[in-house]
């Protein structure tokens, strides 16, 4: 018999005038498997199980005989996930109770019949979002419900009051911000008032109780400073008032509270201690006017009933014996009449798995009855891939799963009717695909079947389940799109809701809200964030709430998704597009410059007016000019002070300079800052004339050069700065004043390049390819009209009307669009400097060399010659553009060059080519795979098959690729890659620029066995969740063992599905072993069962007993179960061996 100590303790009271009337109704108990209540669900005027998995919301229903055993139903799927709260009461008919549960995520109110074995849900109309607590609470024939809703935020506290016409109208009346637990129907005394009962949970707890005339939550009977996380018992004993007991679950102390004979307060608390941690206490009813018991459970998993009285406090009337039961002591369900079934022992998903029926008689309580409870079986699993519906897919609208059933790796040919049946397939191999195809039929089909789905819905449409996370039978359509639906990014992701009903509307929350808002705009996310959303339909109800996690593998002041160098969170807190470039307003400054000069980044009349600052696009130029003197026909140096100009390619001016040092070559020496920092060529340009050194006084014989710029990969400019958590104020501030001090300090690299007419030649080649490649794709405008410099005065003038092009156009032509093979893309680089080299390298083609003479033949006639007839002659560019475009030599110059018309011939048939014959990037397909080991640097790796040879993938910013998340880190994952080859190696590794990729295979999950139980892990996980289980076990009651259903491929939780034949034992016999007289042993031994060559048998060596070894030992069978292991001697002077089993 167990010990209680009895002692006073002092409570805090606020005592208050209460009043009411009306009839009782009945405590739900709590465990952490989920909640027991009773009720009468048929009408036959008996109390009846009722059981409720708190995760799964499942509704188990124990039916009461006319002896008084209990007949328990199949579990059938509620539709309420995560279940928070129930209550049972006549909410629907006088004489019968329904079930009402619900929870946040459900964030409904469902009220269910249960006098069928087929649930008949309806949604109670509830008017807020996110219920959370019900308690049944009437005076009449019909029970209302009391409630309690908002799981984060404000709670709202009020009353569903019974229309009587299966509706509800709801009354909000209080509204407290503490975390609530225990709600439930109490009574001061055996036929009084029914009140309404529950704690507000903090450091420490309270307790309130109310009564509820008309949904009033003023004016509670409260208890303060009670334990954290306490619960709620009460009975009737040796007064006329009710005693309540505060415990904590897993503590040995029960604080006792006795109710004053006026029921307006409570009397001196007391409390117990009890020798072994209570798990929970529930009420046994007194017959007529005897005194209540109670049912104490305990943490070592006995149970027992116990008298108590306020003056002698608990005695321990009977310990139960749970001698035969499966295990230790779970919870009960406590019927009306005092009887109650105690649930025990513990299944995979953590409920009880047997119940024993106790009925009082004249000597006290006596095990009436018992058996197993019946679990979820194949039929209700909870995933698979055929799939019931209590509706025809794809014609009703919202159609519920009513059951799941796993039918190989893939189902097909889904034929629905009395008995229906699907054909499953398993996977072979990669290369062999799918195989070994069966028929299964499905009977009985699940409660409320109307539909069903395979995987294999026609020839042309398949569905897959990607995600195994098991889902909740039963469950409504979400009613709430939210895209993208989560997973991992590496840039702030834009988030949008959708309503799947017309006229619906959005209410969202994320992380550190804590009330749902109404959803307006999609919104920014740049950190680890849950979203939920709901919607409200048209109706008045509410869908369930729909959660979608976002993970971000790059902190916030990493993420640059236009490559800016401004983080995602700093463009978002600006109101900016993050994706929208760098120059948000088009005011030639980009946004970082405008951030770290201060001024505004959408207002283009706003820009800095002091000398622009270091960012990552800028850069230093070194630009010697080296113009072609028509007298001596030779190309000189600048004179000092010429004009040097910096331009992007669609003409913005980006810095200019002037050639004055040193003074007998001069270069000039200047900034430019693009707006961007992903710019590939920038052009320079002298005056159209300037002066010559040999000029006199007034001559202007220098002409125009043209040359490209080939702007050099830009090197970020780390900013000491990391996110805090803070306002997201704060933390933009924090990073701006940062990267003012990264950016002054930051040395911008230098470009050096000399511009002549040979330069000049090679610039207007590369705008004749660029023009062709532009055209191809509908970008630039005509071919004739295309120019990179727009920036020149005259060009729009007629005839000449240039089309221009965005430096993003331009790098565009970098990728193909669609097929490689039918889409040319050219690295810009490459083409310009394989342009400057065919000039360069003249020698090597006698027509390349002719073409550089006309050039400067071109440039010596206008500086001749412009002076004498400034109208006749027009700018050598231009005069080159239409040559080398139109193959077209303007008149006035063709009479003016020295070069026959025989060279000219010889010129002719080398432009096109020169055009079309450039180098484009090359693209290679390649079966590749994830390798077992990678170094650690940050970079994406993937190996060819079969060869091994790592490669780098890259994206087309030059990061590394990103693989998808599925097959991200499964190491033998295969796929197919499409790539442009032409990177310069990483790490003395060849470098990929990814353009497309698909999954090829899968590898096949290896059969690991981390726990050593001869169980595969995935197996375990599969059905369990969970590892390191017993082998020996039978988990469904069907006496196989979880060995034997897994080599027989049964489902190891369904009694219903088990191996033929007899059980199996899995043990090792006798065990013998001989020393030859070479040194070598022979062992024999028997493994005592009927499947042997389902295993693998190994044996190990050691010469301290502590590091074990395997051997090279042949192993025979013997036949009946007996084996024979040929060990070869051991160099050591002594040896332990064992001999071991395992899965192949």
């Amino acid at each position: 018999m167990k010990n209680v100590n009895w002692n006073f303790l002092r409570w805090i009271l606020l005592a208050l005038s209460l009043s009411g009337g009306g009839q009782g109704a009945e405590f739900v108990h709590e465990s952490p498997s989920g909640f027991t209540t009773a009720g009468d669900v048929n009408g036959d005027g008996r109390s009846d199980a009722v059981l409720v998995d708190r995760v799964s919301g499942v509704v188990t229903v124990g039916i009461q005989q006319a002896d008084g055993s209990l007949i328990f139903r199949p579990p059938v799927a509620s539709g309420i996930p995560e279940v928070s709260s129930m209550a049972m009461g006549r909410f629907q008919s006088a004489d019968q109770d329904t079930l009402a549960l619900t929870a946040p995520l459900a964030n409904r109110v469902e009220v269910i019949s249960l006098q069928a074995e087929d649930l008949l849900p309806f949604q109670a109309q509830y008017p807020l979002a996110e219920p959370q607590f019900l308690a049944a609470f009437g005076e009449g024939a019909f029970d209302d419900i009391a409630f309690a809703g908002g799981s984060m935020g404000t709670k709202s506290l009020g009353l569903m009051a019974n229309l009587q016409n299966g509706k509800f109208t709801p009354t909000v009346s209080s509204v407290t911000s503490a975390t609530l637990s225990g709600w439930n129907p109490v009574t001061f005394s055996r036929t009084g008032t029914v009140r309404l009962a529950y704690f507000e949970q903090a450091v420490s707890a309270i307790l309130r109780v109310h009564t509820l005339p008309a949904g009033d939550y003023s004016d509670p009977l409260s208890v303060s400073d009670l334990r954290a996380d306490s619960r709620l018992a009460y009975g009737q004993f040796d007064s006329a008032q009710s005693d309540f007991f505060i415990y904590v679950p897993g503590h040995e102390k029960v604080d006792v509270l006795s109710v004053a004979a006026n029921e307006k307060s409570f009397l001196p608390g007391q409390t117990a201690v009890f020798d072994a941690p209570v798990t929970q206490m529930l009420r046994l009813k007194g017959e007529a006017e005897e005194a209540d018991q109670m049912l104490i459970l305990s943490a070592d998993g006995s149970a027992g009933i116990y008298d108590f009285s306020r003056a002698g406090g608990f005695i321990l009337e009977k310990a139960l014996d749970l001698t035969g039961d499966p295990g230790a002591a779970q919870t009960a369900v406590v019927l009306a009449d005092g009887s109650f079934a105690l649930l025990t022992g513990r299944g995979a998903d953590g409920g009880p798995v047997a119940y024993r029926l106790y009925r009082r008689g004249p000597e006290g309580y006596f095990a009436h009855s018992g058996g197993t409870l019946p679990r979820l079986g194949q039929g209700s699993a909870m995933w698979g891939n055929v799939f019931f519906f209590n509706g025809v897919p794809f014609l009703e609208e919202n159609p519920r799963l009513v059951g799941q059933w796993s039918v190989g790796d893939w189902s097909s040919a889904m034929i629905f009717g009395a008995t229906p049946r699907a054909d499953g397939e398993s996977f072979v191999s990669s290369t062999l695909g799918l195989g070994s195809r069966f028929t299964r039929q499905f009977n009985p089909k699940p409660m409320g079947a109307m539909g069903a789905l395979a995987n294999q819905y026609r020839d042309d449409i398949s569905l897959a389940r990607l995600d195994r996370t098991p889902r909740v039978l039963g469950e409504v359509s979400s009613g709430v799109g939210i895209s993208p639906s989560g997973g991992v990014f590496s840039e702030a992701v834009l988030v949008s809701l959708t309503a799947a009903q017309p006229g619906a509307s959005l209410h969202v929350r994320r992380t550190g809200s804590v009330d749902f808002e109404p959803y307006g705009a999609p919104f920014y996310l740049f950190r680890e964030t849950t979203v939920e959303a709901y919607a409200k339909l048209t109706t008045g109800e509410r869908t369930p709430v729909t959660r979608v996690v976002f993970h971000f593998n790059q902190p916030p002041e990493k993420q640059d998704a236009d490559g800016d160098g401004v983080p995602d969170f700093v463009e978002v807190a600006r109101n900016l597009d993050p994706t929208g470039g760098a120059d948000s307003d088009g005011d030639g400054y980009s946004d970082l410059e405008e951030l770290l000069a201060g001024t505004l980044l959408n207002d283009p009349e706003s820009f800095p007016n002091e000398e622009r600052a270091n960012t990552a696009a800028k850069l230093n130029l070194a630009i010697q000019p080296l113009p072609w003197d028509g007298g001596s026909n030779h190309e000189v140096y600048a004179s000092v002070g010429l004009a040097v100009e910096c331009h992007e390619v669609d003409g913005a001016l980006l810095g200019a300079g002037t050639a004055d040092k040193p003074l007998d070559q001069p270069v000039a020496v200047f900034s430019a800052q693009p707006a961007e920092a992903q710019q590939r060529l920038l052009v320079v340009s002298t005056p159209l004339h300037y002066s010559l050194r040999s000029d006199g006084e007034g001559e202007r014989r220098g002409r125009e050069l043209i040359g490209l710029i080939e702007v050099p990969p830009a090197v970020p400019i780390e900013v000491a700065y990391q996110y805090q958590d803070g306002t997201l104020g704060t933390e933009v501030q924090s990073w701006i004043t940062a990267a003012q001090a990264a950016y002054r300090s930051a040395s911008p690299p230098l470009v050096i390049k000399a511009v002549g007419v040979d330069e000049t030649l090679a610039f207007l080649l590369m705008e004749a390819r660029l023009a062709d490649l532009l055209q191809f794709r509908g970008l630039g405008g005509s071919t004739t009209g295309f120019s990179l410099t727009p920036f020149r005065e005259h060009e729009y003038r007629d005839p000449f009307f240039p089309s221009t092009v965005s430096s993003a156009e331009l790098r565009s032509l970098e990728r193909a669009v669609g097929d490689p093979q039918f889409s040319t893309a050219v690295r810009l680089h490459d083409l310009l400097r394989h342009y400057e080299t065919v000039v360069r390298n003249d020698a090597m083609d006698p027509a390349v060399e002719l073409l550089k003479r006309l050039a400067r033949e071109v440039y010596r006639v206008s500086s001749q010659h412009h002076d004498e007839e400034p109208g006749l002659l027009k700018p050598p560019l231009d005069v080159l553009r239409q040559f080398v475009r139109f193959i077209n030599l303007d008149q006035e110059y063709a009479n003016r060059v020295n070069l026959t018309e025989a060279e000219l011939q010889q010129i002719y048939p080398i432009l096109y080519p020169l055009r079309f014959d450039s180098p484009v990037r090359s693209h290679v397909t390649l079966t590749l795979q994830i390798p077992e080991e990678t170094p650690l640097d940050g970079l994406t790796y993937a190996a060819s098959v079969p060869e091994g040879e790592l490669y780098v993938l890259m994206d087309a910013r030059g990061r590394p690729f990103e693989l998808p998340g599925h097959f991200r880190v499964t190491p033998g994952s295969q796929f197919s890659i499409t790539a442009y080859d032409d990177l310069p190696s990483v790490g003395g590794k060849s470098a990929l620029e990814v353009l497309s990729l698909s999954l090829t295979t899968l590898p096949l999950p290896s059969s690991t066995d981390a726990d050593g139980n001869l169980l595969p892990d995935e197996w375990e996980l599969l059905f369990f969740g969970r590892m390191g289980l017993n082998a020996s076990l039978s988990m469904d009651g069907s006496g196989y063992s979880l060995l034997q259903e897994f080599l027989a491929g049964t489902d190891p939780t369904d009694a219903q599905s088990s191996p033929t034949g007899e059980i199996a034992t899995f043990r090792f016999g006798p065990v013998s072993q001989e020393r030859q007289p070479d040194g070598s042993f022979v062992i024999e031994f028997a493994w005592t069962n009927t499947l042997s060559g389902a295993f693998e048998f190994v044996v190990q060596s050691s010469a301290d007993l502590v590091h074990f070894s395997p051997c090279d030992a042949e192993i025979q069978s013997l036949g009946e179960n007996r084996y024979r292991a040929m060990v070869p001697a051991s160099a050591d002077p002594r040896a332990y061996y064992r001999v071991g089993v395992r899965l192949p």
